[in-house]
């Protein structure tokens, strides 16, 4: 399994993986997992970003998630 990780250099950091697995933290230590309603469990992160003022999230089949927060996908 593979995670990635981006910040948005203000103190939030969001985790993506295999599994739909999504986490936040404010401190790059302790994690909390996001469960979203959009973002199935089948689907594997590839990447995840911060640009233009949002995190984005993307999974091997294709699929593109946006969110400013990191909670809300």
């Amino acid at each position: 399994r593979s995670t990635c990780v981006a910040s948005n250099g203000a103190g939030t950091y969001v985790a993506a993986g295999s599994g739909g697995m999504v986490a936040v933290s404010s401190d790059g230590t302790t994690w909390n997992r996001i469960y979203s309603n959009v973002i199935p469990s089948s689907c594997n992160m590839v990447n995840v970003v911060y640009a233009q003022s949002q995190f984005t999230l993307s999974s091997y089949s294709g699929h593109v998630w946006n969110s400013a927060d990191g909670l809300t996908w």
